[in-house]
């Protein structure tokens, strides 16, 4: 088995991401490069570190940069991936989906997209942890709450924004986000330039990057993400082909 450094397999897991037209797992990345990148490697690498957004902008810094715009515009997205069969954590937990007006159990990300010149890269992003437990009072049974708020969050994100000297001229949220606080800080602002829920999150990371990477190349290819992942798809249906044939012949 070859020997391969931390950005190695940083490279190759949102790589895989990027490839991948079904579930991603450890192991299937592994049978991807024939066993050159254990299974063992690659859930060592996700839960080393907590991988967040400062990583995140670090990363995507450059290409963000080259598409900045006083007119750009940060977008925030509140989205819940549903986990019904997960086990419950912190980060794993019961979420409110606006999009189906009920609770689901899975993650919620809280991601700030930022648009301009016709591109869209994500340059910040939280992940709704639920750490604090506490008692229904009328059901005696135990749920759990967030120590900060979205609200707060999404605050915080655009503070963080204005320290990285990002140009925008618009905000846009859903409507749950429009509070009082929320509308004097995005005035104010536009006038400036545990192991299991580790890997969890830093997953989550991986996909956010792999995304932002697949969108740098499709303009670096003249085409848009979904042409670009059409390419990619039909490019492996016709290797898949290519091989049945081959094994066909073999059997004959």
């Amino acid at each position: 088995m070859l020997f391969m450094n931390k950005t190695t397999i940083f490279d190759l897991y949102t790589d895989y991401l990027q490839t991948s037209f079904s579930y991603t797992t450890a192991t299937g990345l592994s049978d991807l490069l024939d066993g050159e990148l254990s299974h063992d490697q690659v859930t060592r690498f996700l839960a080393e570190k907590d991988y967040t957004s400062e990583d995140l902008w670090k990363s995507i810094k450059k290409e963000v940069r080259e598409i900045e715009d006083d007119d750009g515009v940060l977008i925030f997205d509140d989205t819940v991936q549903e986990k019904p069969h997960s086990k419950e954590n912190n980060l794993i937990s019961w979420h409110f989906d606006h999009t189906v007006n009920r609770s689901l159990k899975g993650i919620n990300l809280l991601n700030c997209l930022y648009s301009a010149k016709g591109v869209g890269l994500p340059v910040a992003f939280e992940l709704i942890e639920k750490s604090l437990c506490y008692s229904d009072v009328k059901t005696r049974k135990e749920k759990r709450k967030s120590p900060i708020t979205k609200n707060e969050q999404l605050r915080e994100m655009l503070l963080t924004c204005r320290r990285n000297q990002l140009k925008w001229r618009y905000v846009l949220a859903d409507s749950w986000f429009s509070s009082s606080e929320n509308i004097k800080s995005n005035t104010a602002l536009a006038k400036s330039p545990a192991k299991t829920v580790r890997t969890q999150s830093n997953h989550i990371f991986m996909s956010l990057y792999a995304g932002a990477k697949l969108e740098c190349l499709s303009i670096k290819k003249g085409l848009n993400a979904f042409a670009l992942k059409r390419k990619l798809y039909l490019k492996a249906i016709r290797q898949a082909f290519d091989e049945l044939q081959i094994l066909k012949q073999a059997t004959a």
